[in-house]
C-alpha cells in the first residue's frame, strides 16, 4: 500500500501532518501497511519534525512585535521585583501584587495561545498541532529530511541513500539529542537476517523411503504439496524415523535489501562518527535447528551429521555478508565495525555471557510460547545491545528494518534504566509479486544485489 493511502486510511490528513513537505517520492512509497495506527500530535519537544519548531519561531516573533504582550511582560518584571521587596509585615500590599501577577500571567498566557495558533495557521493552514501516527503506541512516523534538520549529523548520511526516500520509524528522539549535546558515547546497532523464504530448505526422508521438504522461514512444508505440516510437529511425530537429512542452500547472493540494511548502518555509524555492531545471526538459526534436529533425530551419527552439514551451509551464506562488509569498509575508510557471528567466539561468548543477568523478570515468560524457538527469540531481543555488553555502550542507535520494533521494545524493556535504545527504522523492500517484503517471497521475485552496482 501506498504511504500516502496508510496515512489516509488511519485518518491523517498530509496537509496537517508533517509530511506536508515530504517529497512525493516517500508518499507514493508501496510499503508493508503495519497495524496498531494511531494519529498524534506533534510537539516541539517530540523532536521528530523542525515543524512545531518552525511554529514557536513564529509565535516568539509575533509576540516581540506586539505592543500588549511587551507590555505585560514589563508589569510582570515589575511585579515580580515588588513582591521580592515587599516585607512580610506588609502583608496586604503582598497579596495585592500577587493577585495582579496572576491576573497578568493569564493574559500572557492567553496571548501566547492565540499567537501559537496563528502561527500554525499562518505556516500551515491551520491552527492545530501538527501531526503525525503513531505505531505500536511508542514508535512514529517521519523522514530523514526533518530528523536531519534536527540532528545536523545525519546531513552527512549520502543523499542517494534509500533512507532519504522512505519514512523512518523513531522514537526517543528527545533523549538522542540530549546524548549528542551532552556528547555522551553512543554507537549504532542493525543489520539484516541471514535468508529469507524460498532459500534453504530442510529436506527430511523417513524410514519408509518418504521424503519431506520444509521452507527453513516459513517452517511449512513445500513438499509434498498436498501436506501443510510445520516443522516442529513433524518432529514430535515422527521422532526416530529418519533416514536421512540433507539441505538445499540456494542462496549464493545478497538480495538488494540485505546489502542496504548493511549500507545503512555504515551511513548513519559514518554520519555520527561511532563505532558500528552489525549481528550476523547465522549461530541463532543453528540454535533453532539444533532443537529440530535433538527432538526428531535419535541416531547419533545421523544427527552429528546433520547438525555439522547445517552449520556448513550458514557459514557459507555468512561469508556472502562478511565480504559484503569487508567492501563496505573500503567504502568508508574511517569505518570501526564488529561483527558477531558463529565462529567469532569470543565475541559471542561474551555476549551470551553478559547479558544473562538481564534475562530475568516477566518480559522473559512472555517472550514466546515456542520452546523451538526460545533461544533464538533471546538472541533477537538482545542483538540490540550488542555494543553494551561488548563495549560498555550505553546510547545505542539502532538501524534496522520496521520489522525489528519488537527486538527494540524488549530489548528497551530487559535493560530498563541501565541503556538507551534510539531506533531509526525503515519499511522493507516490497517484491516483486507486489505483495510481499522481499524477505517473505519467493526467489524468483526477490531481487539480488550486483556487485559491479556498487560505488
Amino acid at each position: 500500500m501506498e504511504f500516502k493511502q496508510i496515512l489516509k486510511k488511519c485518518g491523517l490528513k498530509i496537509k496537517k501532518s508533517i509530511f506536508s513537505d515530504a517529497n512525493e517520492e516517500i508518499l507514493f512509497l508501496n510499503m508493508p501497511e503495519p497495524e496498531d495506527l494511531s494519529v498524534c500530535d506533534v510537539s516541539e519537544n517530540d523532536w521528530i519534525s523542525p515543524q512545531p519548531m518552525y511554529a514557536l519561531y513564529h509565535k516568539q516573533v509575533m509576540l516581540n512585535d506586539m505592543k500588549e504582550y511587551r507590555k505585560i511582560s514589563s508589569d510582570l518584571d515589575e511585579l515580580s521585583d515588588k513582591i521580592k521587596e515587599a516585607s512580610d509585615e506588609d502583608p496586604d500590599n503582598m497579596r495585592r501584587y500577587r493577585e495582579e501577577r496572576k491576573h497578568l500571567q493569564k493574559e500572557k498566557d492567553a496571548l501566547e495561545v492565540t499567537a501559537l495558533e496563528k502561527a500554525y495557521q499562518t505556516l500551515y493552514g491551520s491552527n492545530e498541532l501538527r501531526k503525525t501516527v503513531c505505531w505500536k503506541g511508542n514508535f512514529y512516523f517521519t523522514t530523514m529530511s526533518a530528523l536531519a534538520s534536527m540532528f545536523v549529523h545525519l546531513k552527512g548520511i549520502n543523499r542517494n541513500s534509500v533512507l532519504w526516500k522512505v519514512p523512518i520509524i523513531t522514537s526517543n528522539t528527545e533523549n538522542l539529542s540530549n546524548t549528542l549535546l551532552e556528547k555522551k558515547t553512543a554507537a549504532v546497532e542493525g543489520g539484516p537476517c541471514l535468508f529469507g523464504v524460498d532459500e534453504v530448505q530442510v529436506i527430511i526422508t523417513l524410514d519408509d523411503d518418504k521424503t519431506y521438504i520444509f521452507d527453513f522461514v516459513t517452517e511449512h512444508t513445500v513438499y509434498p504439496c498436498d501436506e501443510d505440516i510445520y516443522l516442529t510437529d513433524f518432529a514430535s511425530e515422527y521422532k526416530g524415523r529418519v533416514k536421512k537429512i540433507e539441505y538445499n542452500f540456494m542462496k549464493d547472493t545478497l538480495t538488494e535489501a540485505e546489502y542496504q540494511s548493511l549500507l545503512h548502518v555504515f551511513d548513519v555509524a559514518d554520519a555520527f562518527g561511532v563505532k558500528a555492531y552489525i549481528p550476523l545471526p547465522d549461530f541463532s538459526y543453528k540454535k533453532y535447528m539444533d532443537y529440530i534436529l535433538d527432538e526428531l533425530v535419535t541416531d547419533e551419527q545421523i544427527l552429528t551429521n546433520a547438525k555439522d552439514e547445517f552449520a556448513e551451509g550458514l557459514r557459507g551464506i555468512s561469508v556472502l555478508y562478511l565480504e559484503a562488509i569487508e567492501r563496505l569498509k573500503k567504502k568508508f575508510s574511517d569505518s570501526d565495525v564488529t561483527v558477531v557471528y558463529m565462529d567469532s567466539e569470543q565475541e559471542k561468548r561474551i555476549f551470551e555471557e553478559k547479558r544473562e543477568k538481564y534475562l530475568t523478570g516477566k518480559i522473559m515468560k512472555s517472550l514466546t510460547s515456542r520452546q523451538a524457538k526460545r533461544e533464538s527469540i533471546i538472541d533477537y531481543v538482545t542483538m540490540p545491545a550488542l555494543p553494551f555488553y561488548l563495549d560498555g555502550i550505553t546510547n545505542i542507535i539502532q538501524v534496522d528494518c520496521m520489522d525489528e520494533a519488537d527486538s527494540c521494545r524488549k530489548c528497551r524493556k530487559l535493560h530498563k534504566g541501565v541503556i538507551e535504545i534510539y531506533p531509526l527504522m525503515y519499511p522493507e523492500d516490497i517484491s516483486d509479486d507486489g505483495v510481499n517484503t522481499v524477505y517473505y517471497t519467493d526467489r524468483k521475485y526477490k531481487v539480488y544485489h550486483n556487485t559491479e552496482d556498487e560505488v
